[in-house]
């Protein structure tokens, strides 16, 4: 498939914001696969993968509706750690290339590891634990 045909614009949208993503693969057993953008219920973004990273630039005109996002199959994900964090806002920027916004699939009690600051984290009901339990 090119990617002429992934590529995603929304005539209807004024406005844009942009992200740089990762989904967190220890959360997710599939391979690297395009994600789907909503605000509120419309299609605001697709994006593809490169190198591990989702460079999203989400469409609209609704500002301060919520921002959330689902994998190609339909699994809803949510950021890490703060699930309800971004909102709509034109001309915003979430996250970057050392500190990407970590996107997990939307199961609080799952736990999974990342890796963090070279250290290894532990996430158990969308909290963060050392090697050792310890809750950071």
């Amino acid at each position: 498939e090119d990617a002429q045909s992934t590529l995603f614009s929304n005539p209807k949208a004024a406005t844009n914001m942009t992200m740089i993503a990762k989904i967190e693969r220890s959360a997710v057993s599939t391979q690297p696969s395009p994600i789907r953008v909503y605000v509120g219920d419309e299609l605001a973004g697709v994006s593809e993968p490169i190198d591990s990273l989702y460079f999203i630039t989400i469409q609209s005109d609704m500002s301060g509706s919520p921002v959330r996002f689902e994998t190609e199959n339909g699994t809803p994900l949510t950021i890490f750690n703060n699930p309800s964090s971004v909102h709509y806002a034109p001309d915003a920027h979430h996250g970057s290339l050392l500190e990407p916004v970590i996107l997990v699939p939307e199961n609080p009690s799952r736990v999974y590891k990342i890796i963090e600051n070279n250290h290894v984290v532990i996430i158990r009901n969308n909290e963060k634990y050392d090697v050792t339990g310890k809750k950071l």
